[in-house]
């Protein structure tokens, strides 16, 4: 997967940023593979064009001075992502120690998630619309809940997830009348010290989450909207305006005045819980669904702390839309998806795929 989508962060680059791979990745990328990527932005440049900005490329070999000033911006943090950077001759104090790091992963548990909408659910200011509002069953559950449990069935659909996202797996229903799978419920709680339980919402309307920025402050990026399987596994997500996105969630027939407070409530939650310990990219997971009549919202599905397509796809948007404008009538298509697994990026404009990869960039 690394180096099937190494030369991904070339959507979110900007001017003097570079973009660590392995050395046989950086022997695929070549004036041909910087072509291909300005022929997926739309741009229509000429030959010239490639030329140019292939020349305005540089490889740093891991031995240059240079790499030691370098901030680094992963996908996301952990230890092996810390040694690989190290290992390159980056600054150990630009990046976050042993203690940060540990406690980066306890903040990407599903458990922080659980904390959020529950404080979410006692704000008053979510009083007026409460009955607006699903996810109050949203919690983890230990193993003393486990033997509460006892093979018993579930009065309504729900759903358990591993306490860490893994783009669909460790996720699985439970369907009423059916006894709980006791075996699978108790090794995951043994194995992970926990497992998320939240309602299952059959009716569902859209998928989409809020992208924030987390530094000294936090700052709305915007929204994306995807699609996943009835299991949860990611499809895409689309590739249009903010002022689109936004219009394809109200036209489910939620209410505007409760979006508008969810995003200024994740500001102000993801300010209190997150700066001074985390800096990065947040992805708020949302939906909406129709239960007991009403079209509902789910405020907080989970929280990924870390890069996300969602955030690729604001990108791509913008790259597009710049490359058009520049080239173009500045129009991005509407019809384009964003798609993402081990192989690579997935492209598809109006019925034609196009791979975005280490061999097709």
């Amino acid at each position: 997967m690394e180096d099937g989508l190494a030369v991904l962060p070339l959507w979110w680059a900007e001017e003097g940023d570079c973009i660590l791979m392995s050395d046989d990745t950086v022997r695929l990328v070549d004036s041909d593979t910087i072509g291909m990527l300005w022929r997926v932005l739309g741009a229509g440049g000429t030959d010239d064009d490639m030329k140019r900005i292939w020349e305005c490329m540089h490889v740093l070999d891991s031995d240059d001075d240079r790499i030691a000033s370098l901030s680094p911006c992963p996908w996301g943090w952990n230890l092996p992502v810390f040694n690989r950077f190290a290992g390159v001759g980056v600054n150990a104090q630009l990046m976050p120690d042993r203690e940060r790091l540990s406690e980066y992963r306890q903040l990407s548990s599903r458990s922080f998630a659980c904390s959020y909408i529950g404080e979410l659910f006692c704000d008053s200011r979510f009083d007026e619309v409460g009955d607006l509002l699903v996810g109050q069953g949203m919690r983890m559950i230990s193993l003393d809940d486990v033997n509460r449990m006892n093979g018993s069935c579930p009065d309504s659909p729900v759903i358990f997830k591993t306490p860490w996202s893994s783009s669909g797996k460790g996720v699985w229903r439970a369907d009423v009348g059916y006894p709980y799978d006791m075996r699978r419920v108790r090794n995951a709680v043994e194995q992970f010290g926990g497992l998320l339980v939240d309602d299952f919402y059959d009716d569902k309307l859209i998928d989409f989450a809020l992208e924030f920025s987390v530094g000294d402050d936090v700052s709305f990026l915007g929204y994306s909207v995807f699609e996943t399987s009835e299991g949860g596994k990611y499809g895409y997500n689309l590739v249009e305006s903010q002022e689109s996105l936004r219009s394809r969630v109200l036209s489910t027939g939620i209410s505007e005045y409760l979006l508008d407070l969810v995003e200024l409530y994740s500001v102000e939650s993801l300010r209190k819980r997150l700066c001074g310990h985390y800096r990065g990219v947040v992805g708020i997971d949302m939906l909406v669904c129709r239960h007991d009549g009403k079209v509902k919202l789910h405020p907080c599905v989970e929280i990924n702390l870390r890069n996300n397509m969602g955030v690729l796809s604001i990108c791509v948007y913008k790259r597009i839309r710049e490359a058009l404008t520049m080239y173009g009538n500045g129009v991005v298509p509407p019809s384009l998806l964003l798609a993402g697994d081990v192989k690579g990026i997935t492209m598809r404009l109006n019925g034609n795929k196009m791979m975005i990869d280490s061999s097709h960039c």
